[in-house]
């Protein structure tokens, strides 16, 4: 009699497939936003579930084939029960649906297994193997060249410290940074600038810009740029609008500071940061509102600001805790703790049943009070905060550009005005009163750098904005308005440059880091005008 009990290579094969289809797929659809080092755990994780599901299955059924079958049917049950759910608008008919039809798969792959002999079995497990390869290999095709891309992009270059705790940690490692980029007067990453002109390019302007010749100024007399972005920090008629609130006291701490301040500042393109952020920094409209990730995500590699001041001589800071920015060019960058709901391995979680176990015993013992994910958050703010405060003691020969995102007032939201964090009930309670609260925290945060860098650093430029005003309430009358979402589109802006007055009111974010630029660097710029349709 011909012995059925040692498992194929094509028995193994579909019961691995399986396992990393779930995960493979979001990461080629999401290339250029996941972070492989995310991958690991989850991978490990679901490799230690699948052996064990197929080993039960194996001690129960006996013969390979068949067991691998029953095997991949509760795989995929458990990997994709969410997202099936998901797909019912309301979620309790939407779990019964699930539930249902996972009962029926799993009770016909059993009637199937028992009554088909090995070889169909087999057969049956290199058909599903191979399908799932296929489809596989038609989402990975389109994702390579962005894999390559940004293999080549994280490459380290010499000297510059590719992760850190803190700023002390690696002053002592970066003395000689991006030295061979500065030399040629090329861009360290293989000239990805030249497809990116100057902000005076063809695509959304009437005219081309001029440059001085960059020999005429040596580095050390550029000063050092800081540009901090707060996500959804509400412009003084977008907090007036919604919610009745004057920040005057705010931006008159700020003009006391020497800040000059635009109260009426919008970013017309998008009230979404996936479209202004990109578009900042490159100065130019390059996204349209709601266009695909992979777009918005390609922009964002290496923009043009980056070659703007590495040209110059400038290193380059970055500081942002949601894994937002690209730091692969950084000289010191905030090393990314990101929440563990914005990375991949979250979303890979959210779509299977293992989602639950998180919340039960995971998320609630995360760092921090109140509820996981701010808490975590709240947490990730603050250390990137810090961090970013310790750019002002870089202290080398070159100057700096310092770059930093911060997801707040943005939700989650996770302190009141006084520090203290919300409590789930309040939250639940009063989002909108608890936003204000979080915006005066932040406030308090942004006066707080403001001042470490004028003590530490006062001959700088200080750029400080955001891409957009609250989203969080909707308005009857905003219906009215021939753009609906115009007031969350208007924006913080605040510029201090070297005590000096400069005229940035009524200007949106990209017309005002042009109009920091030509004032201090020479350059001749023409202002973006925002035209619906004028990518």
């Amino acid at each position: 009699m011909k012995k059925t009990g040692k498992p194929t290579l094509i028995v193994l094969l579909s019961v691995l497939v399986t396992t990393l289809y779930p995960i493979l797929f979001l990461y080629f659809r999401n290339i250029y936003e996941a972070r492989e080092r995310h991958l690991v755990l989850i991978t490990l994780v679901y490799l230690v579930f699948s052996g064990l599901v197929y080993l039960v299955t194996r001690l129960i059924v006996k013969e390979p084939a068949k067991s691998a079958i029953i095997a991949d049917i509760i795989l995929v049950i458990v990997y994709n029960f969410e997202f099936i759910v998901s797909l019912i608008p309301n979620k309790i008919i939407g779990y019964v649906l699930a539930t249902v039809f996972s009962v029926l798969i799993l009770f016909f792959g059993i009637k199937l297994a028992k009554k088909i002999t090995p070889d169909s079995a087999s057969k049956i497990n290199l058909v599903w193997a191979i399908t799932l390869i296929a489809l596989l290999t038609m989402n990975m095709i389109p994702a390579f060249p962005h894999m390559v891309e940004k293999f080549i992009s994280q490459m380290p270059s010499r000297g510059v410290v590719q992760s850190a705790e803190s700023t002390t940690d690696v002053l002592t490692a970066q003395e000689d940074s991006s030295e061979e980029a500065l030399e040629s007067g090329q861009d360290s990453s293989g000239g990805a600038s030249e497809n990116v002109q100057d902000a005076g390019s063809e695509e959304g302007s009437d005219g081309a810009s001029a440059e001085p010749d960059i020999a005429e100024v040596l580095p050390e007399d550029y000063p050092n740029v800081y540009l901090m972005i707060f996500d959804e920090y509400g412009g003084s008629e977008n907090l007036e609008h919604y919610y009745g609130f004057d920040n005057s006291k705010f931006l008159s701490d700020m003009q006391e500071l020497g800040f000059n301040v635009s109260y009426n500042s919008y970013n017309l393109e998008s009230p979404s940061t996936l479209t202004n952020i990109p578009n900042l920094l490159n100065l130019d409209y390059v996204v349209e509102h709601e266009t695909e990730d992979q777009t918005y995500l390609e922009h964002l590699m290496n923009p043009y600001l980056y070659s703007f001041f590495r040209e110059r001589g400038y290193d380059i800071n970055t500081a942002s805790y949601t894994a937002f920015l690209d730091n692969t060019q950084s000289t010191l960058k905030y090393d990314n703790k990101e929440l563990y709901e914005d990375t991949i391995s979250y979303f890979i979680l959210k779509n299977s049943l293992f989602i639950h176990i998180y919340d039960l015993f995971i998320a609630p013992n995360m760092e921090g009070s109140g509820f996981a994910s701010s808490s975590n958050s709240g947490s990730y703010v603050i250390e990137a905060m810090e961090f970013y405060k310790g750019f002002v003691n870089a202290g080398d020969d070159k100057p700096h550009f310092n770059l930093g995102y911060f997801s707040c007032p943005h939700v989650p939201i996770c302190f009141r005005s006084d520090g203290t964090p919300f409590t789930d009930a309040e939250l639940e309670k009063d989002q909108y009163s608890c936003y204000i609260e979080y915006l005066q925290w932040t406030s308090s945060r942004i006066l707080d750098i403001a001042d470490t860098i004028l003590e530490a650093d006062p001959d700088s430029i200080i750029v400080i904005m955001s891409d957009h005003g609250s989203r969080l309430k909707k308005l009857p009358e905003d219906d009215s308005l021939a753009d609906p979402s115009y007031y969350k589109k208007n924006i913080l802006n605040c510029v201090y440059d070297r005590g000096e007055n400069i005229d940035i009111s009524g200007l949106s974010g990209i017309n005002t880091m042009i109009t920091v630029l030509n004032s201090e660097f020479g350059t001749d710029f023409e202002m973006k005008e925002f035209k619906d349709g004028n990518q």
